[in-house]
């Protein structure tokens, strides 16, 4: 399929109209705000929490728990980031489920917004229980952390460091998220080679050996994300230089053997796939530091040259998935059919095209014109400019306000919700634009945002039970949403 624009002008530049969006400023202060706040005042009450539930530690009623909530990760959580290889770990870790490994997937699943996780002991809430399973699995690490360099360490601090950021305890978060990439960077020469072999004889050491490679493509995206929004300047030729020769996530024989379990792996190989969309799984190029400056904000004027390629390399990516993981007749520019989408049965394909239009809002938000002044009269999608981003921001937004209200009634568990915030606050913009399609387009996505949010908004509100998600990010996001998104859509 030809691209859908005219040659771009090599020395043609486009301003990067938008360098930081008002969320891109809400989030990055309170994540910076409250870092030292968050770490002195969960570090007293955590440790209360231990030392009251110490003779509870490993019990019957405990491990009852901790088994339910691993069986939770995998039937929920897995099916959409697919990380460890469902056949090898889940037998694994039920045996042992006081291990490191164990608690530290259990600390993961207790942090998040799970709402399958059950914590059925009395005068346990489900923030104490968290509190407790994060303070023995950082306890555990601390044992091993020097003497130990295994998959299970690398897995455990990768998960400490997520429950980290989800508690705004950025700082200590990026120190384990940077020893967990360090971590995937020194275990390559372990596992590419059994990776690299074609008649695979041991099916142990091939489970772990791609779990190694599907987290060493979950590090690598957070870790990266991070370097570009706290970082001053950003060395991308290193995360790409690291993965050389680590190939594409696949599906493995023990995995087949259950298809909504295979589905699930395949459809997170294309997230991946799209996650190293712009550079490749070999190489680094100008396109994907382009991008990821873009993303990051960082750069004042992008070359009309480098957003061709990007296009072009996204359309290339749409017709490469398979037409049952895809919902729209063309790649870009043809609004999503909300019908089509509540008939999708697979709340992971949803997902999944949910972040193929994100990538795109990611690259054109910053490149915009303003909404309110452009009328679009005499726009053109053959021209690179800031009216053609506009119009890609106001088509991809109304995809993802109708794949994230789909998926929130299918899935509640697993909407992005950082995701759903940055298109929420563009289409408070887009709602004011002069152009009355999109102006019209953006009003009716906003009440389909709002809805997702204002739910989200209510599992804050419930009673103290196992079900009240524990993070401080989340009650910040309650805060953000309150005081920004719903005071505002009103208007």
């Amino acid at each position: 399929m030809p691209i859908f624009h005219s040659s771009p002008s090599s020395g043609t530049l486009l301003a990067v109209a938008a360098r930081v969006q008002p969320i891109d400023r809400i989030v990055r202060i309170f994540v910076k705000a409250a870092d030292g706040l968050v770490a002195s005042s969960s570090s007293s009450s955590s440790s209360t929490t231990i030392s009251a539930l110490e003779p509870l530690d490993n019990g019957p009623a405990i491990t009852r728990v901790k088994r339910g909530i691993i069986h939770t990760y995998f039937s929920c959580t897995l099916y959409f980031t697919p990380l460890l290889v469902q056949p090898y770990f889940l037998d694994y870790l039920l045996m042992n489920p006081h291990s490191m490994l164990a608690n530290a997937v259990v600390t993961f699943v207790s942090h998040g917004p799970c709402e399958h996780v059950s914590i059925a002991i009395p005068n346990l809430s489900r923030g104490a229980f968290a509190a407790m399973m994060f303070e023995k699995t950082y306890s555990q690490l601390r044992e091993v952390l020097f003497e130990d360099e295994s998959l299970d360490t690398m897995i455990t601090v990768w998960y400490l460091a997520s429950c980290l950021m989800t508690n705004l305890r950025m700082d200590e978060a990026r120190v384990l998220m940077t020893l967990a990439w360090q971590m995937a960077i020194q275990l390559k020469a372990t596992y590419v080679p059994i990776l690299e072999k074609s008649d695979w004889d041991d099916p142990v050491s091939l489970a772990r050996a791609e779990t190694w490679r599907r987290l060493f493509y979950q590090i690598r995206y957070i870790e990266l994300s991070l370097a570009s929004m706290q970082d001053n300047s950003l060395d991308i030729y290193q995360f790409t230089a690291a993965s050389k020769k680590v190939g594409s996530p696949v599906v493995l024989p023990s995995e087949k053997v259950d298809g909504a379990l295979s589905r699930a792996v395949d459809i997170y190989r294309h997230l991946i796939a799209l996650s190293m969309l712009l550079g490749g799984f070999d190489k680094t190029t100008r396109e994907e530091i382009v991008g990821q400056n873009l993303y990051a904000g960082i750069i004042d004027n992008v070359s009309q040259v480098d957003i061709a390629i990007i296009e072009q390399r996204l359309i290339e990516y749409w017709i490469s998935l398979p037409r049952a993981y895809v919902l729209a007749d063309q790649p870009i520019m043809s609004t999503l059919d909300m019908n089509r989408i509540r008939d999708c049965k697979l709340p992971s394909v949803l997902y999944l095209n949910m972040m193929y239009y994100l990538y795109w809002i990611v690259i054109h938000m910053r490149l915009m014109s303003p909404p309110e002044t452009a009328d679009l009269t005499g726009a053109s999608l053959g021209r690179l400019d800031g009216d053609h981003a506009l119009v890609i921001v106001s088509v991809c937004c109304d995809a993802v306000a109708k794949l994230a209200l789909v998926l929130f009634e299918k899935e509640p568990c697993v909407n992005d919700i950082h995701w759903v915030m940055i298109v929420a606050d563009l289409l408070l913009l887009l709602r004011n634009a002069a152009n009355n399609t999109i102006r019209a387009r953006a009003e009716q996505n906003l009440r389909w945002i709002m809805v997702v949010l204002s739910n989200i908004v209510d599992r804050f509100n419930r009673p103290n039970t196992s079900t009240v998600i524990p993070s401080t990010y989340y009650g910040e996001i309650k805060s953000i949403v309150t005081q920004h998104f719903l005071t505002q859509s009103v208007q």
